[in-house]
């Protein structure tokens, strides 16, 4: 079973999500891995980033993914139909409560420079082939799910130890480098 469907016709992507989860779940005692974990439980993502940078990638970008759930970011509501978006793996076996409290530690962030520069290339090539995610449309899962939308289970990810000035260095780079080389954009 697929979870994610055709983009209603007319619909702009115009803007990203940083998400972030464990490389491994761990529910009841029972690890498994973000892939399946995510099939399982009937959601998707346009691409996870592991924590050595390998970018895999998830339903390509003309398609909706189911990612962020019930979400709001200005006037628009339920993103999923126009905004991409990519899980940032927390290195390791992680529960709920451990996860959290890797993604709240900036003393020791679980996100690494490698998953930094997959990103950066990663959200640089879709603004670059969606003109309408800017800067100011990628924004964090907490930012479009947190309390003031999901009162009893609002999203907190990326966390308090994801580094917006790293991705956004890393994204400007190679927003520069693939402006100038003309690649192909992800």
């Amino acid at each position: 079973m697929t979870f994610h469907r055709p983009r209603p016709p007319g619909t702009v992507v115009d803007g990203a999500l940083v998400h972030a989860m464990a490389e491994y779940v761990v529910n009841e005692g029972h690890s498994e891995h973000a892939p399946a974990f995510l099939q399982r439980i009937g959601l998707s993502v346009h691409a996870l980033i592991g924590p050595d940078g390998t970018i895999y990638t998830g339903p390509p970008p003309e398609r909706v993914c189911f990612h962020a759930g019930k979400s709001r970011f200005l006037d628009r509501e339920n993103l999923n139909d126009s905004f991409l978006g990519c899980e940032f793996l927390v290195a390791g076996a992680h529960d709920y409560r451990s996860f959290l409290a890797a993604i709240d530690d900036p003393e020791h962030s679980p996100y690494t420079a490698a998953q930094y520069d997959a990103g950066g290339w990663l959200y640089a090539g879709w603004s670059l082939r969606y003109p309408g995610i800017t800067r100011a449309r990628i924004v964090g899962h907490e930012t479009v799910s947190g309390k003031d939308v999901r009162a009893h289970d609002a999203k907190r990810d990326p966390g308090l130890a994801w580094s917006w000035g790293e991705f956004w260095r890393a994204y400007d780079a190679w927003y520069g480098i693939l402006t100038m080389t003309k690649v192909g954009a992800v």
